[in-house]
């Protein structure tokens, strides 16, 4: 069907592949053996209302899934209309239990610390770059493959705001194996996924 197809036309990493298979399996599978033209965002709408009992994030993953499988077959000249616009993604119902958090340090207190730990003679590490980082990291709740991926570009002073438009990944080996002791190379990415492009205002504690 659509799917096998599109994961021979997209590859996926092996860890979003086995999510895929799961999520597939579990909502989208039961319409596999149907022509994709008869495939309509009805029933798209029903396989992703189906899922608001699990997180956001997952439900979010299904709709980039059905994505995924109308892009293949809008490739391959299958279809030519994307049913998944029509769509829209459901809110989870998931209850999430929230455990308390001792937070007798701040968020200030933390970074004090990381600038501190940068100025030791034996650390590799830029402590206020570590500090900024994590700052970033607590108020926007970037990726860490989009706050590596950042550099000067990105952020705008005069109007506070930081664009995300691109992550940190490594450079896949044509090799069966790979040592350990040699390190993968680190490259530019496109984000995880095309909605994960964004422009956010920049908290005034990293200017």
């Amino acid at each position: 069907d659509v799917y096998e197809e599109k994961k021979a036309l997209f590859p996926l990493s092996e860890e979003t592949l086995r999510k895929h298979d799961l999520l597939y399996k579990s909502y989208i599978s039961q319409y596999g053996n149907e022509d994709i033209r008869n495939i309509n965002s009805r029933k798209i709408q029903l396989s992703l209302n189906r899922a608001i009992d699990k997180s956001q994030e997952q439900l979010n993953r299904l709709y980039s899934l059905w994505k995924s499988i109308f892009k293949c077959a809008i490739v391959n000249d299958y279809v030519y209309v994307d049913q998944t616009l029509k769509v829209v993604i459901p809110k989870s119902e998931k209850i999430v239990e929230h455990r308390s958090v001792d937070m007798s340090c701040s968020i200030d207190d933390i970074a004090n610390a990381l600038r501190s730990y940068g100025v030791k003679e034996d650390t590799k590490y830029n402590g206020e770059v570590l500090a900024l980082a994590m700052q970033l990291n607590y108020f926007l709740g970037l990726r860490p493959a989009e706050l590596f991926a950042l550099n000067k570009d990105d952020i705008d002073i005069k109007y506070k705001t930081i664009s995300i438009n691109k992550s940190v990944g490594t450079k896949r080996s044509s090799e069966d194996s790979m040592p350990i002791s040699r390190r993968p190379e680190k490259v530019l990415k496109k984000t995880k996924t095309e909605y994960s492009v964004r422009v956010l205002p920049l908290p005034d504690e990293s200017i």
